[in-house]
């Protein structure tokens, strides 16, 4: 019998302006962090499984005056469907997922008191993966998640009391690579 159950761990590349970050260079003058992560997949039958999915990441950098320091969690959960036949060398997915988050900033200047920020996240994604085998029971999945709407609530410490609201529709593509074991 084929294995219904699988965990992940990976590193995923976001825009920095995203609630989950981490460190390279971007699209279109944005930065990508690298994110680590990590997931747990339950197939439904031989098209569908249902997903769950963690990633986190912490930031210190230090500049000549300035302190900045950065955390975010983020949880995922959503249905792949599988477009190739079991048959096939790769496996061809699509998926979708509702996600929420959170991240904490904290912004440290000389001769002033230190900026902090906490924002929440709840949004949905979608976008394509291909997987293949490497041995039995471990595989090499590639993701590209494609599109992405989010609705953001930032609260900053010097007005506590009043978040600031922000939506956003972005196709900005964001790549993911893991390995996942099947048992």
């Amino acid at each position: 019998a084929e294995p219904n159950w699988s965990v992940g761990a990976g590193i995923g590349w976001f825009q920095s302006s995203d609630l989950i970050g981490g460190g390279l260079g971007g699209l279109l003058g944005q930065p990508f962090v690298a994110t680590p992560g990590l997931s747990l997949e339950r197939r439904l039958n031989r098209q569908v499984s249902l997903g769950l999915g963690l990633a986190a990441d912490f930031q210190s950098s230090t500049g000549a005056s300035v302190n900045l320091t950065r955390g975010s969690l983020s949880l995922a959960v959503g249905p792949r469907w599988t477009l190739t036949e079991a048959s096939a060398p790769v496996a061809f997915s699509v998926y979708a997922a509702g996600t929420v988050g959170y991240a904490n900033t904290s912004l440290d200047l000389p001769d002033q008191e230190a900026l902090n920020s906490h924002s929440f996240r709840v949004g949905l994604h979608g976008g394509i993966a291909v997987e293949r085998a490497l041995l039995r029971q471990l595989g090499l999945r590639i993701q590209l998640q494609i599109i992405r709407a989010t609705l953001d609530r930032t609260f900053a410490a010097a007005t506590p009391a009043q978040g600031m609201t922000t939506t956003s529709l972005s196709a900005i593509p964001s790549p993911s690579i893991e390995l996942r074991l099947s048992f």
